[in-house]
């Protein structure tokens, strides 16, 4: 069996502290996937672990790092786990638990690639870092969201939503400041994510559909482009803006039947909104909308200018820039340079179009 650390403790930076979790080497049969993982909360059924192991193993796209776990001879961070409840139950790295798995398997039959002289218990044993007892609930949400709402494993954007609502009221009951600051998000970001997993929900309750998290980009995209739409469809509530039942189940409806199939067609409805195209609006509930698109460049030429996409998409990005990557810029040359050459840009396009505009004034 090869040598494996199994002393010392693996520190959880916690915000402004820092907590200690003990190192032991486990058994990797004795680990179990956590099934209250964000990755599966928005499947229909409670999972076993043998079907939470075949997710990830489809779903995750995890060839890369079990090659990078075969040619290490195992992992270089230790698994976070959870023993509190009498299982050994991994908080953090169920990707890499899958892939380790894996490699057991493949070790017994000497037929990792590139590495047939391994032992076959080579990967039996796992390095683990044991979370403390008197670790809070509120304190491992905040360390997963370091990790992977504003760290380097990014979650994909519907599993952030989650977490940020759990945190909101789905189980945490903090206050929207707080969670921004546990982020490093704006609040507004952090309502914009909340008002989004709802609406999400709310389609999901209301079209019977399980999967319904899977959608939660599309609402995403729709509200944060919500001055966009029609004033009728927009209301008030306190403080902030929410979409109207009546938008949100016609909007619903083009997701079921299939009349919006991925993010680019919700930017699209958007469009047809700037431009006042009733047209393509009323084609998009008759047809779908590949054919209201092709409406909608004949009766609009520039729709389909890649420039203007990529203008768009631009300022996309920048309106959803995180309050930390603000913070980093005053020390980050190279990327004020980059912005000082895009405002550059931009500026010396409305000098020559607004003297273009002049000219034809004056003729």
């Amino acid at each position: 069996m090869r040598k494996i650390n199994a002393s010392g403790v693996w520190p959880l930076a916690i915000k402004e502290k820092t907590i200690p979790a003990r190192i032991e080497v486990l058994k990797t049969d004795s680990l179990y996937f956590d099934k209250d993982n964000v990755r599966f909360k928005h499947l229909p059924n409670e999972m076993s672990q043998e079907a939470i192991f075949h997710h990830l193993l489809k779903v995750e796209a995890i060839g890369p790092l079990k090659k990078g776990i075969a040619d290490n001879g195992g992992i270089i961070e230790p698994l976070i786990v959870d023993k509190r409840s009498g299982k050994n139950i991994v908080k953090e790295g169920n990707r890499r638990l899958a892939c380790l798995r894996l490699l057991q398997t493949e070790a017994r039959d000497a037929e990792i690639e590139g590495h047939t002289d391994y032992p076959k218990d080579q990967f039996d044993f796992t390095q683990c870092a044991i979370l403390p007892n008197d670790i809070t609930e509120e304190e491992l949400a905040i360390y997963l969201a370091q990790v992977h709402v504003q760290g380097k494993l990014p979650w994909d954007p519907q599993n952030k939503a989650w977490l940020v609502f759990w945190m909101d009221g789905g189980g945490l009951n903090l206050s929207r400041d707080q969670i921004a600051k546990n982020f490093s998000m704006s609040k507004t970001s952090v309502q914009n994510m909340i008002s989004a997993y709802l609406y999400t929900k709310q389609y999901g309750e209301t079209f019977n559909d399980k999967l319904w998290l899977e959608k939660f980009s599309y609402f995403a995209e729709i509200y944060k482009k919500r001055k966009k739409i029609p004033a009728k469809y927009v209301s008030k509530e306190g403080i902030y803006e929410k979409l109207t039942d009546e938008y949100l189940y016609w909007f619903g409806q083009l997701i079921k039947e299939g009349k919006l199939t991925r993010g680019e067609d919700v930017r699209k409805l958007v469009k047809f909104y700037e431009t006042n195209d009733e047209q393509s609006l009323a084609e998009l509930e008759r047809t779908d909308m590949k054919k209201a698109w092709r409406l909608h460049e004949n009766l609009f030429p520039e729709a389909g200018n890649p420039i203007y996409d990529a203008i768009d998409q631009a300022t996309m990005a920048l309106s959803s820039i995180k309050l930390s990557e603000f913070e980093q810029l005053q020390e980050d040359d190279a990327r004020l340079a980059k912005l000082k050459a895009l405002r550059s840009s931009i500026d010396s396009i409305l000098v020559f179009a607004e003297g273009t505009a002049r000219v034809r004034e004056a003729q």
